[in-house]
């Protein structure tokens, strides 16, 4: 599991449950590839629960990767981190090596976005979580991410 945390009482946990298709036989890379995640995200006194393919198996290393990037204080490759399917996106805000402090958002958009935030009138398009990691924090959450890709890595 990933967990994410900020100051406000908010937190967003990501977790593989399996294979979309976990006896897909076809060559298809993608389809043998995308993940059911399991996410909650508690907001103060709200809590929402969802499962949704909105993952491939390769995309938990691409986000250990920016995480790892960004605890050694290197401008990641990208700022912004998305993916095929947009449900969720990380954004770098900042980063300040003296203060070791890294500043970034969390973006939740269609399935991922928790029902307590939707309303008969009006859904958002994106949710946004912001957080404060030190660099030991964010080289954890790479770690994680390597562990949920080890959990169900990519099939060639």
């Amino acid at each position: 599991m990933v967990s994410f945390s900020n100051n406000q009482n908010q937190s967003i946990s990501l977790a593989t449950e399996n294979y979309q298709f976990p006896y897909f036989d076809d060559d298809e890379k993608f389809d043998k590839n995308w993940l059911q995640i399991n996410i909650e995200v508690i907001d103060r006194e709200k809590k929402w629960k969802n499962t949704d393919p909105f993952l491939l198996s390769s995309d938990w290393l691409t986000i250990a990767q920016w995480f790892f990037d960004i605890a050694k204080f290197e401008q990641p490759e990208h700022e912004g981190l998305a993916f095929i399917e947009p449900n969720l996106a990380f954004q770098l805000i900042e980063f300040n090596r003296m203060n070791d402090s890294i500043n970034f958002d969390i973006e939740l958009s269609f399935e991922c976005i928790p029902k307590f935030c939707r309303s008969f009138f009006r859904k958002p398009s994106v949710v946004k979580y912001s957080f404060c990691f030190t660099s030991k924090q964010c080289e954890e959450i790479s770690e994680m991410c390597k562990k949920e890709y080890d959990k169900f890595p990519e099939r060639k």
